[in-house]
């Protein structure tokens, strides 16, 4: 005889969420807590600053840093100020990640990509990020899996690159810093009609690239 599954009492605690769980061990000072959350976020955010180094006006910084050291930066900066984060969800910590990695950007931009090599990037902390990166593309993952994931990555990039400018910046802003379409229109100076718009025709473009064969794609 099969016995229906019992309906979870009013009373019942609601379910734990693992990286709320996390968040709360990490805003007290736990760097593992800290870490294994920042996996989580680490390809993302990964992405978004190598989506962002492409950029034409940010060829001088490509040419002083790798995206690593940006990542590593952004990593560090998060950790020391993580307990002043409120925890609202996965989606918020990764838009939050990302707002610290532009804003590690635009501030070597204003200086003109200075240091080649910040020497805070180069190992400090409580790990160094590409240690972390390594390990999540590695997790469960082999070799070949671990190429076409890789691939796969370098194919988006190269879809957002072609993109209109506004275009790419609203992608970027929308899906990578979470910013409503209202902050969106203010960053660009446009309506958010406007907004709605790029993002459509962003989103149909992502697509046909991404649908591409390789060989066209390199053409």
């Amino acid at each position: 005889m099969t016995v229906p599954p019992t309906a979870p009492s009013p009373s019942d605690p609601p379910p734990t969420d693992p990286s709320a769980t996390l968040a709360e061990r990490a805003r007290a000072g736990d760097t593992e807590a800290y870490e294994r959350l920042f996996e989580t976020a680490v390809e993302r955010v990964h992405l978004f600053v190598r989506a962002r180094l492409r950029r034409p006006d940010h060829a001088a910084l490509r040419a002083n840093l790798q995206s690593i050291d940006v990542l590593q930066e952004a990593y560090l900066a998060a950790h020391e100020s993580f307990e002043r984060f409120e925890w609202r969800g996965d989606r918020a910590f990764v838009a939050w990640l990302c707002g610290i990695a532009d804003h590690k950007l635009q501030k070597l931009k204003a200086h003109h990509g200075a240091a080649k090599r910040n020497p805070r990037a180069a190992g400090s902390g409580p790990r160094h990020v590409a240690v972390t990166l390594s390990r999540v593309m590695a997790s469960g993952l082999g070799v070949a899996s671990m190429a076409a994931r890789r691939e796969a990555s370098e194919h988006l990039l190269i879809a957002i690159e072609t993109l209109e400018p506004r275009a790419r910046e609203a992608i970027l802003l929308r899906h990578f810093q979470d910013l409503t379409l209202e902050e969106i229109a203010q960053r660009l100076k446009c309506s958010e009609p406007t907004v709605r718009r790029l993002l459509a025709t962003a989103t149909l473009a992502l697509g046909r690239g991404l649908r591409r064969p390789d060989s066209e794609r390199e053409q």
